[in-house]
């Protein structure tokens, strides 16, 4: 065991433990230029997160937080995907827009990220 696989698990069990299983959803949109309208095709994933926390009153990091109204983490650690602006999370009954994301690392492996979320 490294440094970087130690905090890959604490930061999936720990999330498995005080979280929940959650959709992270992406939409792929394809402009057909003939009719002038883009397809837009959802593609979900099973993730394991913890359950949204409300944003205290303070400096944000980036101007899209400023659109968050809370946040989340996710586990990086057999992750099928890698959480973008504008994918969606459901979680808990809630469906809330990914407006910036955060990386956290353990050695150069993802631990996990924290999704700032909003409606």
């Amino acid at each position: 065991m490294s440094f970087e696989t130690d905090i890959r698990d604490a930061a999936l069990e720990t999330l498995t433990e005080l979280g929940t299983t959650a959709t992270l959803r992406r939409i792929a949109r394809v402009y057909n230029p003939a009719t002038g309208i883009a397809a837009e095709t959802p593609t979900d994933h099973a993730v394991v997160a913890s359950p949204p926390a409300p944003l205290s009153v303070g400096p944000r990091r980036e101007t899209t937080v400023a659109e968050a109204t809370c946040y989340a983490f996710l586990a990086a650690k057999d992750a099928p995907t890698t959480p973008q602006l504008f994918d969606t999370l459901t979680i808990a009954g809630l469906v809330l827009r990914v407006v910036d994301v955060k990386t956290y690392y353990g050695g150069a492996s993802i631990a996990c990220w924290q999704l700032f979320l909003g409606a």
